[in-house]
């Protein structure tokens, strides 16, 4: 497992034990994919903006330079 806890000590933990190691491996999961998901927007708005600077400067680049 990612922590560090190996199958067979987890084979023979307590059931109480196993539920609290899945509900924290469940918990840390959950916050990576929000993490992900912000991060997704951010991602997709800079990718955008750099196409719309792109594109302007090529709009400039071929009216300046290709008449």
């Amino acid at each position: 497992m990612p922590n560090g806890l190996q199958r067979e000590i987890f084979k023979e933990a307590p059931v109480e034990v196993k539920l609290d190691l899945l509900y924290d491996l469940g918990m840390a999961t959950l916050e990576k994919v929000e993490r992900l998901e912000k991060r997704k927007k951010f991602d997709t708005t800079a990718s955008t903006m750099g196409g719309v600077v792109g594109g302007i400067i090529a709009m400039i680049g071929k009216w300046a330079f290709w008449k």
